[in-house]
């Protein structure tokens, strides 16, 4: 199953990403913050086939998982959602 790293920091809005690629048949990874999503990618435990990130993240590091997936990897497809 794909594997989609979900970056959401809206409990109901990640709820409903979640339960959607789940329907869609893919398997949801959830970080709630640009900080939880890059030690995900930096640990490179799993390999996500897309990014789908809030762009009005709170904390630190908003854009932070964008930025690391494009400068790591040209093969992995970027989604950005709009909340």
């Amino acid at each position: 199953m794909p594997v989609i790293m979900v970056v959401e920091d809206d409990d109901a809005v990640q709820g409903l990403v979640e339960e959607a690629l789940v329907d869609g048949g893919f398997e949801p990874a959830i970080a709630a913050s640009g900080e939880e999503a890059v030690t995900l990618l930096m640990g490179r435990l799993t390999k996500y086939r897309a990014l789908v990130t809030d762009i009005n993240l709170r904390g630190s590091m908003p854009f932070a998982p964008a930025q690391l997936v494009t400068a790591v990897s040209q093969l992995l497809n970027s989604i950005t959602l709009k909340t």
